[in-house]
């Protein structure tokens, strides 16, 4: 599967990742003809990664915005998220 997603978070920075692409799969910057963007607050990125807090919620209080394709954005929580061991993998997240 093909797809960009930028990434922003709000004093921290930002970042292009670029799923099938060998030569530059993450840069630095957000590109805004990316599949999916997501931008988040700090609080709301670590939330979003440990899957600690109400996605709803979060989004409802502004800690996370995003446009583009939505599916992209529960494949990339669950290739974020810590696996069930240490021999966890999460290549067929994409």
């Amino acid at each position: 599967l093909n797809c960009v997603i930028a990434c922003k978070i709000k004093g921290v920075g930002s970042w292009t990742l670029r799923f099938g692409d060998v030569e530059a799969p993450i840069t630095d910057g957000f590109d805004p003809r990316a599949d999916l963007k997501i931008w988040f607050t700090k609080e709301g990125f670590e939330a979003f990664v440990s899957g600690s807090g109400n996605m709803r919620k979060i989004v409802m209080k502004g800690e996370i915005a995003f446009a583009g394709d939505a599916s992209y954005l529960e494949r990339f929580g669950y290739l974020l998220s810590p696996g069930g061991s240490p021999l966890a993998t999460r290549i067929g997240a994409f």
